[in-house]
């Protein structure tokens, strides 16, 4: 990839970041509301764990996804961008720019999922 892709992904990178990080002190903000709620009858409790659990699950997702990208960013930095964890050739520049926090190549990605 060009150094003028990277820096674009990068940018996009920490961009998506710091999207992520406010979504993640939301989620945490209103899980800890649902925490301290108290209130209501059996019916507003039920719905208000589900509630709760979906946001803990949300938030794990964003997690892991914050992950990725810090991960990316960090691969960017130490010069290994752009390389396939599994068969360690180049991933593809489309693939990147579509996925910029991609681990996989898109040869490996089906081989990778198949044998979680």
């Amino acid at each position: 990839m060009k150094k003028t892709e990277i820096e674009q992904i990068r940018k996009e990178l920490n961009e998506e970041r710091d999207i992520l990080l406010e979504e993640v002190k939301r989620v945490k903000e209103r899980g800890e509301d649902y925490l301290n709620y108290s209130g209501g009858d059996e019916i507003d409790k039920a719905l208000g764990n589900t509630q709760r659990e979906m946001l803990f699950y949300l938030n794990d997702q964003d997690r892991v996804r914050l992950d990725s990208i810090e991960d990316a960013l960090h691969k960017i930095d130490s010069g290994h961008y752009g390389v396939c964890e599994s068969c360690r050739k180049k991933i593809q520049t489309e693939r990147l720019k579509a996925i910029p926090w991609a681990r996989f190549c898109i040869n490996c990605k089906p081989v990778r999922e198949k044998n979680l």
